[in-house]
């Protein structure tokens, strides 16, 4: 157990060496942050272009909708006016 105690000093002494004073366990800490905070902002970009796309869909759709009603409108002026002639 002390061997191992040891090496996990050792280790930390290293470790805080190499990295100018910063603890594994800082270190640890703060990637997980930045990982954290990195996926936050992908599963923020991915939401947006989610919302983005239903925006789009949907004015597509009112678009579409507005086209076929402007469509009947033309069949029912074209059936009135050739009754009239």
């Amino acid at each position: 157990m002390e061997n191992i105690n040891l090496n996990t000093r050792y280790v930390r002494e290293r470790f805080t060496f190499l990295f100018d004073g910063l603890d594994i366990d800082d270190f640890r800490r703060t990637s997980a942050e930045n990982e954290k905070r990195i996926l936050d902002e992908r599963i923020k970009s991915i939401l947006r272009e989610e919302r983005r796309k239903r925006k789009q869909r949907r004015i597509w759709d009112m678009a579409k909708d507005i086209q076929d009603e402007i469509n009947e409108y033309l069949k029912n002026w074209k059936k009135l006016y050739i009754q009239r002639a």
